[in-house]
């Protein structure tokens, strides 16, 4: 399994979850699952298993394979490679993409079919994930033999071309996953011989996306079977309005495209022990339910302070395409959950008195950050009603008068519930 990401080493979505939890779950039905993910700065588990040279083209990099367990039946290898894995960001920095970032997941991709190839045990199937792994079908066929699978090749040619690759390589089938259709990781096509692709799958039947390198559509046109997270988005993507260009190579594909809905992995989300929730419940017992949803104290009406755990309700968000675990806008948020911070915590709200540089009132910002990877707290940045007073002092202020829900806005401030237009940003980064 090839995955970009995995929690809780990694994250930006819901990819880490299911990289984390699937082969876990394969683990405890009896399979040997390995995973492959790049050993990103700040990753220090797992123990050196061993080396191995990745050669593509005129590029050469020597990685080093960190060996850590997931659990029975599943562990993950760490491709350790500092000069491409190595930085501060996963994706991108301060909002801008790598200019490598094709030929750091194409190494990825390559050194997991390199590993793969050079086991005793050949393995049973070879599972890509997203765009970061797209050049995983096309690379398992061609690394160690000069076939490829062509997707309208008439049978007979399948089997020619099938024969040139060794039985280990040519027999494995491989299953692309497609967890976003808006992130399709491209490129310009002067990265397709950097990468050893070859100019003959430049092709509208293959890789070339309106004359660019495209990594989604690579794992699309070449892997033996697609699933995504579900049946309806499986049937959306094939609809213009979500297929995001690539709707018609979808339809063309369709025979070969299952929707599988995503679990959760109830070892980590389980209310009944999970130390984020002030008391534990179950369907048994509910009790424990009531004490999440109470404040634990009462903030007077309009006084804007916060806890560093708060929740975002009713969120609009919409996704860029080309930037892939970036920060997501968030257009307007009804309530956010306001309690007064416990005397060692910093309130994270803090009010910015006077004009900031563009001539406004001070707004209100937030500085909220996870204290684990795993997702449970909702870290966020820049949340601000749309203006402040000028006469608010520091540290005060309050919301406009005007509610989207004034009906119960006494209510609501008397529990604690701030209500009123909001503009904030919800960051996905790790």
């Amino acid at each position: 399994m090839i995955a970009s990401e995995v929690q809780p080493y990694s994250k930006t979505g819901g990819l880490a979850d299911v990289a984390a939890a699937l082969p876990r779950a394969l683990g405890r039905l009896g399979h040997d699952v390995t995973v492959l993910t790049p050993r990103y700065r700040g990753i220090d588990a797992g123990t050196l298993h061993g080396t191995i040279s990745v050669r593509l083209g005129d590029y050469r990099f020597e990685a080093g394979l960190y060996d850590e367990s997931l659990g029975p039946g599943a562990r993950l290898l760490f491709v350790d490679c500092p000069p491409l894995y190595h930085r501060d960001g996963i994706y991108n920095e301060r909002n801008v993409d790598y200019a490598d970032n094709a030929l750091r997941f194409a190494v990825l991709n390559a050194a997991a079919i390199d590993w793969a190839a050079a086991q005793a045990v050949p393995f049973s199937i070879v599972h890509a994930h997203d765009w970061q792994a797209g050049l995983v079908p096309i690379y398992l066929r061609t690394r160690a033999g000069d076939s490829v699978r062509v997707v309208d090749a008439p049978p007979a040619a399948k089997r020619r071309a099938a024969s040139k690759s060794p039985p280990a390589l040519s027999t494995v089938p491989c299953v692309f996953t497609i967890h976003n259709l808006a992130y399709q990781g491209i490129f310009n096509k002067e990265w397709v011989p950097r990468l050893e692709l070859g100019w003959e799958r430049f092709t509208v039947r293959g890789f070339e996306f309106w004359d660019r390198l495209s990594f989604l559509k690579a794992g699309v046109m070449f892997a033996d079977l697609i699933t995504t997270v579900s049946p309806t988005y499986a049937e959306e993507i094939q609809r213009p309005e979500y297929g995001y260009g690539l709707d018609g190579v979808m339809r063309a594909r369709r025979d070969e495209l299952i929707g599988i809905v995503n679990g959760i992995d109830t070892d980590v989300w389980n209310p009944a022990h999970d130390e984020h929730v002030p008391a534990p419940f179950d369907v048994e017992d509910l009790s424990g339910k009531i004490a999440a949803k109470v404040p634990r104290a009462v903030a007077p009406a309009g006084r804007i302070v916060a806890r560093p755990r708060c929740r975002l309700h009713r969120i609009r968000r919409t996704p860029r395409p080309s930037r892939r675990g970036r920060e997501r806008c968030v257009s307007h948020a009804v309530a956010v959950r306001a309690v007064w911070p416990q005397s060692d915590v910093q309130p994270p709200l803090r009010h910015r008195a006077g004009r900031s540089r563009r001539g406004r009132a001070g707004r209100y910002r937030a500085a909220l950050r996870p204290e684990d990877r795993s997702g449970h707290r909702l870290p966020l940045r820049g949340l601000s009603p749309r203006r402040a007073p000028r006469s608010a002092a520091a540290g005060v202020g309050r919301l406009p008068q005007r509610s989207p829900v004034a009906e119960t806005a006494a209510e609501r401030h008397a529990q604690g519930l701030l209500v009123g237009p909001l503009r904030g940003r919800v960051c996905q980064g790790v």
